[in-house]
């Protein structure tokens, strides 16, 4: 298997916006915040380890206006999404 396998589970990118509106606490400044954010990551999909990555950084950052807690339920969203819907 390559560095690159495409076994490795992934969220396309045009579902960012649907999963991110499930979460009630964020607003609609919060969700394109964290749709920005995650441009930073994603190459064709969002992996596991780039939605830890882009939480962490979300936790990370006081000046943001994301708070941690929205942070985790971005979080928990996103990974409940990719080990059960994909």
């Amino acid at each position: 298997m390559g560095l690159f396998s495409s076994s490795q589970k992934s969220i396309p990118t045009r579902r960012l916006d649907e999963i991110l509106r499930r979460i009630d606490m964020l607003d609609l400044e919060e969700r394109s915040y964290v749709k920005g954010l995650f441009a930073n990551y994603r190459h064709g999909g969002i992996s596991k380890s780039e939605i830890l990555k882009a939480v962490s950084e979300l936790r990370a950052n006081p000046s943001d206006k994301v708070e941690k807690i929205e942070a985790e339920a971005i979080k928990k969203e996103l990974l409940k999404v990719l080990e059960k819907e994909l």
